[in-house]
């Protein structure tokens, strides 16, 4: 008996800093830039970068951690009415945020 109490007095000392399993929120801020080119005739270009912050549960400024990187590269073809085809490609880098113990992946 002695031994589930200490189990029990052990495991509340180590409780995390949410009292209970409510869910909480975290604040992110997100940014984004595009422009567009011309390349020749009908053709046009176009390169984005997309930038994602967040914050944490104890620290609520969402400028605190770059979390996301996301650049893109567009071919757009106007040639066609009332039409415009386009081709795109993406790359994401999710970057680590130690504080929140989350790793960087790609």
């Amino acid at each position: 008996m002695l031994t589930l109490l200490g189990a029990a007095q052990a495991s509340r000392a180590a409780t995390p800093e949410l009292s209970s399993y409510a869910v909480g929120s975290i604040p992110v801020a997100v940014g984004q830039g595009d422009l567009e080119f011309p390349l020749s005739g009908d053709f046009r270009g176009q390169v984005g970068l997309i930038l994602l912050t967040q914050g944490t549960y104890q620290d609520r400024n969402p400028f605190s951690h770059l979390s996301l990187i996301s650049p893109s590269a567009w071919v757009h073809y106007d040639g066609v009415s009332n039409l415009r085809l386009s081709a795109e490609f993406q790359e994401s880098w999710s970057l680590a945020v130690s504080s929140m113990g989350l790793p960087a992946t790609h």
